[in-house]
């Protein structure tokens, strides 16, 4: 919208002044919205009012406001264009919002609410001063470069990243915020696979040694010294080990029951998939070595992996496993990589795809051969021995 003032092109008086009005434009020439005459003006005058439009234009007033017709009224474009991004998509997508119900709806996983958990939080940290009327492709790019560059996530991380940032713009075009979804192309190059570490049994058995000499010196230790005896020996997953009671196990058949178990907090911890509800074979010298440490219990019920206190489950073996790594001059392995030296050795001393995916508790026979068996040196020579004309 803009105030123009028009000569109305009518012949000058005998004072020298010319007939004008002001006109409301809301477009070019032609798209009058109001008109008002001012009638016979001097060189002056015209001054005068042209003086007083431009300072009507800075602060948005209307035909009628600059006349005294009525109260002032701010122009569109100066209206308001809609909240900060700050506000709108903080309420948006806090736990009392639809987005939250959505994901409950929809059931997404742990990690996906996390996502949207965390994209909240970058979003209204990188561009929380935003308009959302003013939101363009421009804001998704930075939020692109904040993503890769910054915080140097992964590439699918990304995408999950920048999928909920225009699921969030899509509601907002919903909210009448925003007339499009500026979407922003994510074109981000795989990375190359890093392949997982994991022990050898020498190795494995350097790292257990360091960890029961650790456990023996501070009882705070054990724990992890159980899980990495679960996750070395009998190949289970970090969780599945750290949840494990005395009584998941039978003694007479030699077996660990991996299933679902309540926890001190409330929760029931379950095995990741159908599959991982099993019972896996103990070999007899780890029966023993368990045997050894539940007398040492006190043959009670509880955890065979306890935390640091009392009644509860290990939480995290990360930071014990890494100090035996360090004092076992080893590389540095996960508590997941536990499970992939397990099934690497498994695989060395000649287990078949079905006898590894019922001892891991995969689904598929190829989990195991795709993810968790890594190649060594002694399997190349034992295909060239065998492989002898």
């Amino acid at each position: 919208m803009s105030l123009v003032i028009e000569d109305k092109g009518k012949a000058a008086d005998a004072q020298g002044r010319r007939y004008y009005q002001l006109s409301e434009r809301t477009g070019g020439r032609g798209s009058h919205r109001d008109r008002h005459p001012l009638g016979w003006l001097t060189t002056d005058e015209l001054a005068e009012w042209r003086k007083k439009l431009a300072a009507a234009s800075v602060v948005g007033l209307d035909l009628r406001s600059v006349l005294g017709l009525s109260s002032p009224r701010p122009s569109p474009a100066l209206q308001p264009r809609g909240p900060r991004l700050r506000d709108w998509w903080g309420e948006t997508f806090d736990g009392s919002s639809r987005v939250h119900k959505h994901c409950e709806a929809r059931q997404l996983s742990k990690s996906e609410r996390g996502i949207v958990h965390a994209v909240r939080l970058i979003v209204v940290k990188l561009l929380g001063d935003v308009v959302m009327m003013d939101v363009t492709s421009r804001h998704g790019e930075d939020l692109l470069i904040d993503l890769r560059d910054t915080r140097k996530l992964s590439p699918r991380t990304i995408r999950k990243y920048m999928s909920w940032w225009h699921r969030g713009l899509a509601l907002a075009v919903a909210d009448r915020l925003l007339p499009t979804v500026p979407v922003v192309e994510v074109a981000i190059a795989r990375l190359e696979k890093i392949e997982k570490a994991w022990l050898d049994p020498a190795a494995s058995r350097t790292v257990l040694d360091e960890l029961g000499k650790a456990a023996a010196l501070d009882g705070r230790v054990t724990g992890a010294y159980r899980a990495a005896l679960l996750g070395l020996q009998l190949g289970l997953r970090p969780g599945e080990a750290r949840t494990r009671r005395w009584s998941d196990i039978d003694w007479d058949k030699g077996t660990l029951r991996v299933g679902p178990v309540d926890l001190p907090n409330g929760t029931r911890w379950a095995p990741k998939t159908a599959s991982s509800d099993r019972h896996t074979k103990i070999p007899a010298g780890v029966v023993a070595t368990l045997k050894e440490l539940w007398l040492a219990d006190g043959r009670g019920d509880g955890w065979i992996c306890p935390g640091r206190v009392a009644g509860t489950p290990l939480v995290s073996s990360h930071r014990s496993l890494k100090s035996a790594c360090v004092s076992g001059k080893l590389r540095q392995v996960s508590p997941h990589g536990l499970r992939h030296s397990a099934a690497t050795r498994w695989a060395q001393q000649g287990a078949t795809g079905e006898q590894l995916a019922a001892a891991g508790g995969w689904s598929t026979v190829e989990t195991p051969n795709r993810h968790y068996i890594h190649p060594t040196r002694e399997r190349g020579d034992d295909v060239v021995e065998k492989g002898e004309l």
